[in-house]
């Protein structure tokens, strides 16, 4: 019996309900327990488990969340019953509690998502959005006729604003190209009373392929009549090579032109300055509306960032690459070579610290250039979180005027600046983004200095290459939202924005493209990308009037 049971775990797929429901079955007859309860035992216990308002996962679910795929058809089945108490209450609380298991079980079962699905037809509000929630976070379904069937009813729900916002969500990121029916659905959606839903219709139209004019025109119309969505209606248009949408993003930076601007009018430029940032060059178009907006001290961070990604797109288009000479630095060879290979007791984030921890031997300036680049390539997390109330940015960016200048005076401002510890109540990417500027302000004084500075700081303890190594850490785990001690919502068991891996690959990928240049000596990404921001940022000289003709 032993062999066999390990026979079909072997053949098990989380895709295949088939195979883990043979599993099941040979477990059942050889009486296979987690703790000391078998699978539907642990599901008879969730009617007891309160569904609170946060959803919180009750002790039972994370249990048996353990037993991983084994668990699965059982769960399955759980949901696929008609009726599970005559109580209305009890029924959604089981299978709430389902519902939240699946999404904690290990590999994701991608086979339960039919039966998802089919749970959104539960009358329960509460129910159908924590289901979306699912279904949009963590098993995200291929857009199957089941799933867009199911979706656009939730999306169509009256008096359910919240599952109509989930709906949309889970539709724009459906896995593939969407079907006609969705594209209909969201033009529809643009006109809902719910400024999240028509943000959500917004984002399902800009992942058509090929959109058609009658999109084209209603998104631009989108985009002068619903002010709430107008960056939403340019950024939609961007997908699709409108040099129109350029227009509405000035529009949106200018909402902060005036100096009595209302704290909303300061987000929406705020917003689109970070839209600015992250299309680089392409947005080279909005420079007269960054320099009249370059006075305002909340903006100034962003501001500053939305430039620096301009200035980056057009140098690294303009400057040559590294020769095959320059590439053979030494430092050039460790900066190519990729970490060690992860294991179970080396996760990629660890073994991305090691690789970083090797060029502490190198000197300050390159490890800061290293942490800076890992830190820059997070700090939006926090803003997100807590837009024109401070950004780590204000400390990346006195970092970067230490490397132009390195000299002690700027070095404890470096360290001041980035002395800032984040709420236990923010999310955990943000509190990690906000760790990984600390800990790179960290890395400028000598450990002499460091003493004087900052006498209390310390690297983590799980992290090599003391805070270099926390640094790179720490941007690996805001990018994959890994679990750190935050009480957001209740909870720090956000699903991954990235996996370990495409977390610690990304952040690798960002210092290597920010350090690479200046080790072999082709250009500077931080002192040259001042320079040019600098004269980018600055107002062209007012023109003279002759009197003779118009200025």
């Amino acid at each position: 019996m032993t062999e066999q049971l390990e026979t079909l775990r072997r053949r098990a797929r989380p895709d295949d309900l088939e195979s883990l429901r043979r599993l099941d079955r040979a477990l059942q007859r050889s009486g296979w327990r987690v703790a000391e309860k078998t699978p539907r035992e642990w599901i008879s216990e969730f009617s007891r488990c309160p569904l609170d308002r946060h959803l919180s996962i009750p002790a039972e679910a994370e249990t048996l969340s353990t037993a991983g795929l084994a668990a699965v058809p059982p769960l399955v089945e759980t949901l696929r019953t008609k009726e599970l108490s005559p109580k209305h209450e009890l029924d959604v609380r089981i299978r709430a509690h389902c519902v939240s298991t699946l999404m904690l079980i290990q590999p994701p079962p991608t086979c339960a998502i039919p039966a998802l699905l089919e749970t959104l037809r539960t009358r329960s509000t509460r129910l159908r959005r924590m289901t979306l929630w699912v279904l949009t976070r963590k098993l995200i379904p291929q857009p199957t006729s089941l799933a867009t069937r199911e979706l656009i009813a939730c999306l169509e729900s009256k008096h359910e604003p919240e599952v109509r916002a989930e709906a949309a969500r889970a539709l724009y990121t459906l896995k593939g190209p969407l079907p006609p029916e969705v594209r209909r659905a969201a033009l529809g959606r643009l006109t809902d009373v719910d400024k999240r839903v028509r943000r959500g219709a917004l984002r399902i139209l800009a992942r058509l392929p090929a959109p058609d004019p009658e999109v084209r025109t209603t998104v631009e119309e989108q985009a002068i009549l619903d002010d709430a969505n107008r960056l939403e209606a340019a950024s939609t248009l961007l997908h699709f090579d409108e040099p129109r949408a350029f227009e509405f993003l000035q529009e949106e930076v200018l909402c902060a032109e005036s100096p009595q601007a209302t704290h909303a009018l300061l987000l929406r430029s705020f917003l689109a300055l970070q839209l600015i940032e992250r299309l680089g060059a392409r947005a080279e178009s909005t420079l007269p509306a960054l320099r009249r907006v370059s006075f305002h001290p909340r903006l100034e961070p962003v501001l500053q960032a939305a430039a620096s990604s301009i200035a980056r797109g057009r140098l690294a288009a303009r400057m040559p690459a590294p020769s095959p000479d320059q590439l053979r630095d030494e430092r050039a060879v460790r900066l190519l070579a990729p970490p060690p290979a992860a294991t179970p007791d080396l996760p990629p984030d660890k073994a991305l610290t090691h690789w970083a921890a090797g060029f502490l031997p190198y000197g300050r300036e390159l490890c800061a250039r290293i942490a800076l680049a890992a830190a820059r390539h997070v700090a939006v997390l926090w803003e997100n979180e807590s837009p024109l109330n401070g950004t780590p940015r204000e400390a990346l960016d006195v970092l970067e005027e230490w490397l132009c200048d390195p000299h002690d005076t700027m070095g404890r401002r470096v360290v001041q600046e980035g002395n800032v510890t984040p709420s236990q109540l923010c999310a955990p990417s943000a509190f990690s983004a906000s760790w990984s500027t600390t800990f790179a302000t960290l890395c400028v004084p000598t450990d002499e200095q460091r003493s004087e500075w900052a006498p209390y700081a310390q690297p983590l303890g799980s992290a090599e290459g003391g805070f270099l190594g926390s640094a790179v850490l720490s941007a690996c785990r805001a990018l994959g939202s890994r679990s750190v001690i935050t009480w957001a919502l209740g909870s720090s068991a956000e699903p991954s924005l990235l996996s370990e891996q495409e977390a610690a690959e990304e952040v690798r990928k960002a210092i290597v493209a920010e350090v690479l240049p200046w080790v072999c000596g082709t250009w500077d990404p931080v002192v040259d990308i001042i320079r040019l921001r600098r004269e980018l940022l600055e107002r062209p000289p007012a023109s003279v009037n002759t009197g003779r003709y118009p200025p």
